[in-house]
């Protein structure tokens, strides 16, 4: 399982790793240009002296000069274009060896070792004149004022090398303290900064099936996890409902099997009472069928519409002619007067077992309750409206239309009516719910209506 933490924890450890690595390079070759460059400068200088003592003969500073020294650790040497050497400097036990390639005017600047392994930073600069004036050795041995020589100055590099491995030393013990001084805050920052997170998930690992009703109020939770409370709360509140409804259920289930089963009881009571009695023994095994026959058909329903509302299986989708479909249902009903109309050559692609199970139920539900002398209607609207059944109803609210589809609802004037046990319609709507369908009620001028529309979504 991967941690929020450790990640946060890699990642900003990384990256600021790699800031801390980029920082210190970019400082080390700023200092170290700027070391350089002083080196450099100071190396140019050494040129001018070197060249003083080239062409001047008594060594001595020209007139109004300040006298400058030749920097400790210096090396030169002067070459004719030829190649020749005409002067080195007195701590050189060999000639320097110079460079083959081209060099621009300012010279050429680079790191070596001279002769003796001694490590160097030298310029090379190639064509200098002779100074005018110039009266030392290499003008008295006859040369000509504006010949051109070559000349190389070298400077040791040891201690712009230990100023180098001193700023190194320093960039790495820096880095690693600023390393440790960033784990030890990345951590600290992600302990408080995830401790609501953690009081959230306490929180929510507290809450059970006793405890659905309670809420995440967003007040005091970081801007980040409201709407992971508001998300959580939505679902708490989809499970509190769901645990009332399957406690309902249970209660309601329980109820309207308690009639057969103490009638069942009664029944058997009264045949191990009198066994002699051949009539009353074939009564009370008449009796029991029927009532087994009830308790199947209210378990059956149950499943069924458990198998709806759950989408155990997957809808077929097939061209279904209603006029047949509602031809068929009737078979299985009874007889009653009904006014079919605008059925005929009617036709939708849908479930045909799920949308008979929906047909059957209305038209039930519709010869069951409608009184005598009243009228029942089967037809299709309008091209919204898959079908609608509607009948006469004497007794029934607006407030009662709605509550027809729960779960083992009856009205009272249902309750003495054996077979029927409030399942039919809260199965049909959730049948249609499965194929895509809407199944609406609404009372009027003491007519029930019952439309099944198609859904706005349009999905099957």
């Amino acid at each position: 399982m991967r941690s929020i933490r450790r990640t946060l924890i890699t990642y900003l450890l990384a990256g600021l790793t790699f800031v801390w690595g980029l920082a210190g390079t970019a400082l080390y070759y700023s200092v170290k240009r700027g070391e350089e460059d002083r080196f450099d400068r100071g190396l140019r200088r050494a040129v001018s002296v070197a060249r003083s003592r080239a062409f001047t003969k008594d060594r001595s500073p020209p007139p109004n000069k300040e006298k400058r020294s030749f920097p400790q650790g210096a090396y030169f040497q002067v070459w004719e274009p030829s190649g020749k050497t005409l002067i080195r400097s007195e701590n050189l036990a060999e000639d320097l060896s110079r460079p083959t390639e081209a060099v621009t005017r300012k010279g050429k600047i680079w790191n070596t070792k001279i002769p003796g392994g001694v490590a160097v930073r030298a310029i090379y600069i190639r064509n200098e004149r002779a100074p005018r004036g110039a009266r030392g050795p290499l003008r008295l041995e006859g040369r000509k004022r504006n010949q051109v020589f070559d000349i190389i100055v070298a400077l040791d590099r040891t201690s712009l090398r230990e100023t180098l491995a001193t700023l190194i030393v320093g960039i790495v013990g820096t880095g690693l303290a600023a390393a440790l001084a960033s784990a030890a805050l990345v951590h600290f920052a992600l302990r408080r900064g995830l401790r609501p997170l953690y009081a959230f998930g306490e929180r929510f690992s507290e809450i059970d099936a006793r405890t659905l009703d309670q809420r995440f109020s967003p007040q005091g939770l970081p801007y980040e996890l409201v709407p992971v409370a508001e998300r959580f709360d939505a679902l708490l509140a989809r499970l509190e409902a769901g645990f009332q409804r399957e406690r309902q259920f249970s209660a309601d289930l329980a109820h309207e099997l308690r009639t057969p089963v103490a009638e069942l009881k009664a029944l058997t009571e009264v045949a191990q009472k009198w066994p002699e009695d051949t009539a009353a023994a074939e009564s009370a095994l008449s009796g029991g069928g029927e009532i087994a026959a009830q308790m199947e058909q209210i378990i059956e329903g149950m499943l069924t519409l458990a198998r709806c509302e759950g989408q155990s299986q997957k809808p077929v989708s097939e061209d279904i002619e209603l006029d047949t479909l509602v031809a068929e249902c009737m078979r299985h009903l009874p007889s009653r007067d009904i006014d079919f109309t605008d059925l005929v050559g009617a036709t939708i692609e849908s479930d045909p077992k799920l949308l008979g199970i929906v047909v059957s139920n209305l038209l039930s539900n519709a010869i069951a309750y409608t009184p005598l002398g009243g009228k029942i209607t089967v037809t299709v609207p309008d091209v919204n409206t898959v079908l609608e059944v509607s009948n006469t109803v004497m007794g029934v609210s607006e407030a009662d239309v709605e509550k027809m589809f729960q779960r083992l609802w009856r009205g009272d004037t249902a309750r003495t009516e054996s077979s029927h046990f409030g399942l039919g319609l809260p199965l049909a709507r959730a049948c249609a719910e499965a194929c895509g369908l809407l199944l609406e009620g609404r009372l009027e001028d003491e007519k029930i209506r019952f439309s099944l529309k198609v859904s706005s979504s349009g999905d099957f």
